[in-house]
């Protein structure tokens, strides 16, 4: 109803991601003792997933995902998803990278929030030796984004630099900050969205 293109999952399995013993790093839930249980809790199953496509479809909007884990790009891999979504957190993670890139000729799209300039230089270096077609998005990792912490200067930069596409993701939660970005020539704008807190 808002507009959007696509939308944008996660696919967390808990028993590829975290143990019963881990502990919260941060204490965010009253519901679970554990990472592993929160993850046993929020996650999707194999069906749900295929449900949730067919739903998009139905909408006609573009399905896209993260994958945390290589059994989870093993899954999206059957579920066809049209492109990949590369959190944050897994900027930096050239294994998940390279798997994807050995299992798909579908282009990849990088969020770099939690990565520093040389880390992006480095990561877009390796993405064009293994060919990959490939979109960055300038990102801020709080949540949420101060509209001066955003870092809209930085689509220009990356363009110049990297010569492939940038976009921008932005957790501001401030409309302008979007418009912004489209003015500095994102060629791919993420939001985060939140719809009841």
């Amino acid at each position: 109803e808002g507009g959007a293109d696509a939308v944008k999952f996660q696919m967390h399995l808990p028993e590829e991601e975290s143990s019963k013993y881990e502990k919260f790093r941060v204490k965010f839930s009253s519901q679970d003792n554990t990472r592993y249980d929160y993850w046993k809790r929020t996650s999707f199953n194999f069906k749900e997933w295929k449900e949730l496509i067919k739903y998009c479809k139905k909408k006609k909007i573009i399905f896209l995902c993260s994958p945390f884990s290589i059994l989870a790009e093993k899954y999206l891999k059957k579920l066809s998803i049209p492109a990949w979504k590369i959190a944050s957190g897994e900027f930096n993670n050239k294994l998940l990278i390279k798997n994807i890139s050995l299992i798909s000729n579908k282009p990849m799209i990088l969020s770099t929030g939690l990565s520093d300039h040389n880390e992006i230089k480095s990561i877009v270096k390796y993405l064009k030796k293994l060919k990959v077609k490939f979109a960055l998005l300038q990102c801020t990792s709080e949540y949420p984004t101060d509209i001066s912490k955003v870092g809209h200067t930085m689509i220009e930069k990356f363009k110049n630099q990297f010569k492939v596409p940038i976009g921008l993701s932005d957790h501001s939660g401030n409309l302008n900050s979007v418009i912004a970005g489209i003015v500095m020539g994102a060629a791919v704008i993420e939001v985060h969205v939140v719809l009841d807190k």
